[in-house]
């Protein structure tokens, strides 16, 4: 087959399927088997080899897609947390493109190589800027890495890894709710990136077994029908030979009608003539019978077999719908998570562009939450994020999206509310949690927190609302915490 197929287009094929291996293991089996036929066979290629490697490299190709998504989402929350940072004119333009890059569907995925590498740079720039900053005491870079610790756990908790302790998984956890140190933090994220990577190519390969089951079962539909309409052409066969067996017959008397010469001769021609029309008709009736009750046994088991794949599409449908939910809801206060956030913020800011209707988002974000965390332990700073997760919920209205933005920080996004309106809103719910009586073990523990605000005005982007806001947070935080701003 080599040779009929021409050197090049052999040394293409070779070349392809290089190109493909290592990815999957069902695929490079299939592609072994297709190097060992144009090398052994001059034979067409089967088709269900040729089936085959197409059914993988589609699920190959969804696998990336969903890849690919994960890491947009992550370059999307890079890039926003490098907001924060001083950089230079140039570096800020840098992340502005990218951030337009990140809303170009036709673009964010060919470009992301490229975007995250960019970012990668600005976060090396950011750091420096951070090693060299002065002014940034013991106490804030703390803060800094236990926001970061924060956010690992958010991570964890996002795909749902269980937190035992007497796992890897765990065992993260539990280096991220003690002190983190700046020297572990490489290591931490070697981790979590191995066991991120690891539950990916798990979710991959039930999603793999799962349309490997239903093409099993797709086939065996199609199975179902084939036989339907063998019996369908067979009963169409028989009745098409039967009619002309009963033409025949008819021809046949006419031809006796017309030569008999005596009525006894003519009466005996008829008699077995009508008689083998009346057995045509008998033997068409008992093979239509046969028929119909395949057709019905055929037609039975395809139902059943429609029944299952229905129950098993629901049960798919029911575990996709809980994995999105859990993917969008913070696990310890039941709020929406940050991923939730930026599909809220997308969905709102577009509603006031087009509405013109004002538009205030809110970051908060628990005074000294740290020494909560060091005085009585994490399953008390665990109760009061719950508590104050309760009391923001409850101080809002119901047209409010109250979500935790990460760590002790989260994010409310207010439609239809000036600036001034919000600012009395939260001043209000700053009372509240300043007077709400939170005890741990029959402690008493004093909770403030800290609010920045900021209402969208023309050509905003959700970076730059959420930038303007968190400026006004730490404003607040500067002038002495409990205090609410206006971005």
């Amino acid at each position: 087959m080599v040779e009929g197929m021409g050197d090049s287009l052999f040394g293409f094929l070779r070349v392809l399927c290089k190109g493909l291996e290592g990815q999957s293991k069902s695929l490079d089996s299939s592609l072994s088997k297709l190097r060992t036929h144009m090398m052994n066979s001059e034979d067409e290629i089967p088709e269900e080899l040729i089936l085959s490697i197409e059914k993988h490299v589609r699920i190959l190709n969804l696998e990336r897609q969903e890849n690919s998504q994960e890491f947009l989402d992550i370059g999307k929350s890079w890039q926003l947390s490098l907001n924060k940072f001083d950089l230079k004119l140039e570096q800020k333009q840098q992340l502005k493109d990218i951030a337009n890059e990140f809303k170009d569907t036709k673009k964010n995925h060919y470009h992301l190589p490229a975007n995250l590498k960019t970012l990668l740079d600005l976060q090396l720039a950011a750091d420096d800027i951070t090693a060299h900053a002065s002014s940034l005491s013991d106490e804030d870079q703390t803060l800094a890495l236990k926001k970061i610790a924060d956010e690992m756990i958010q991570l964890l908790a996002q795909i749902n890894l269980p937190p035992n302790p007497n796992n890897i998984c765990g065992q993260l956890i539990g280096e991220l709710q003690v002190d983190l140190k700046l020297a572990s933090l490489p290591v931490i994220i070697a981790q979590i990136t191995k066991i991120i990577a690891s539950e990916l190519a798990a979710k991959g390969d039930d999603f793999s077994n799962y349309l490997h089951s239903l093409n099993k079962q797709l086939n065996e539909v199609q199975g179902y029908i084939d036989t339907s309409q063998d019996i369908d052409k067979k009963s169409a066969d028989a009745r098409l030979n039967t009619n002309e067996q009963v033409r025949e017959t008819v021809s046949k008397i006419n031809r006796s009608v017309s030569e008999a010469t005596k009525i006894g001769e003519l009466k005996q021609s008829l008699s077995v003539q009508l008689e083998q029309i009346i057995g045509a008709m008998d033997s068409l009736k008992v093979e239509e019978q046969e028929r119909d009750d395949d057709l019905l046994a055929n037609n039975q088991a395809l139902k059943k077999r429609i029944s299952v794949m229905e129950q098993e599409a629901d049960k798919v449908q029911e575990y996709i719908e809980e994995e999105r939910r859990k993917a969008r809801e913070d696990a310890l206060t039941g709020l929406p998570n940050r991923a939730a956030y930026n599909d809220i913020m997308a969905h709102q800011l577009e509603n006031w562009k087009r509405y013109k209707k004002p538009l205030t988002i809110v970051i908060c974000d628990l005074d000294f939450f740290k020494r909560v965390n060091d005085n009585y332990g994490h399953l008390a700073g665990d109760k009061v994020l719950s508590l104050v997760a309760k009391l923001l919920f409850k101080g809002t209205r119901g047209s409010d999206f109250v979500t935790r933005y990460g760590g002790e920080e989260f994010a409310i996004i207010m439609p239809s509310t000036e600036a001034a309106k919000a600012e009395r809103a939260m001043n209000k719910i700053r009372r509240l949690i300043g007077s709400s009586p939170f005890n741990y073990h029959g402690k008493p523990i004093s909770i403030t927190m800290s609010f920045g605000l900021s209402e969208a005005v023309a050509e905003d982007s959700i970076e730059d609302l959420f930038s303007r806001a968190d400026s006004a947070l730490y404003r607040a935080k500067e002038q002495g915490r409990n205090k609410v701003c206006v971005g």
